[in-house]
């Protein structure tokens, strides 16, 4: 196909790879890694497995394996961010996630979009702010900025996940990132990912 499939309906075959994934969705403190050469499917497989942990039965029934999907386990919040040549780290890589405004995968369609909010008065001196996701909205009686106060993008990652996983009330919840082989400088994200219990990345 010319591009990746996002309706299970017309996705074939992979199922091994599918039953994999969804075990691995199941197991408790997993995290997938997908592997292989370009143009084989890598994203469609990533994709399948996004909208069986969101809560989509379609493509077990389809594969005739209704068993693997788990009411309690699945129906979680998640997320979809393709990598570019442009991110550098793993600074780069959780700035640029939280940073994504697509409305559809992105990380805005949570919380309507608001990350990390904090109210202030209007009157009052500003906290040093490291750097804002969104403009900020003023109404008559105060001040309200969508802002990573003084956090690094990794905390910060890992501060609104959790909001997310909490707001929704699951444990956890999936972040799927492709293209992962653009990031340039991959040295710390394996530990930000043990370190991040709440998220289970598809890779």
């Amino acid at each position: 196909p010319a591009k990746e499939i996002e309706i299970p309906e017309l996705f074939c075959g992979r199922k091994e790879e599918i039953v994999q994934g969804i075990t691995a969705l199941r197991s408790s403190g997993a995290s997938l890694c997908i592997y292989g050469g370009r143009g084989l499917g890598k994203t469609s497989v990533a994709k399948q497995l996004r909208l069986v942990a969101a809560g989509d039965t379609t493509l077990t029934d389809l594969i005739g394996r209704p068993e693997l999907f788990d009411q309690e386990l699945f129906c979680l919040p998640t997320l979809y961010f393709s990598c570019d040549d442009t991110i550098q780290n793993a600074n780069d890589l959780f700035r640029k996630i939280l940073s994504d405004r697509d409305s559809m995968n992105g990380i805005c369609k949570y919380n309507n979009g608001i990350i990390l909010q904090r109210t202030k008065e209007k009157t009052s001196a500003s906290a040093k702010l490291t750097y804002k996701i969104l403009e900020s909205s003023v109404s008559s009686e105060e001040e309200v900025e969508n802002v990573m106060a003084e956090l690094d993008p990794v905390s910060a990652f890992k501060s609104v996940t959790s909001e997310i996983v909490d707001t929704a009330g699951k444990r956890e919840m999936v972040v799927v990132i492709d293209e992962f082989e653009r990031v340039a400088d991959k040295i710390g994200i394996a530990s930000i990912i043990r370190s991040t219990p709440h998220v289970k990345f598809i890779i």
